[in-house]
């Protein structure tokens, strides 16, 4: 592997939690919402 290819990596490997916890915070509630909307029918 390259050394910008290297680099590359290591930034996505630090970028893809705080990634994942951002489209966590974002679509959880939205689930939580669905659901009890479908428990309320």
């Amino acid at each position: 592997m390259s050394e910008s290819t290297h680099r590359r990596f290591f930034v996505w490997v630090l970028l893809a939690p705080a990634l994942l916890w951002l489209l966590g915070l974002v679509i959880l509630p939205h689930v939580e919402l669905l659901l009890l909307s479908l428990q309320a029918r």
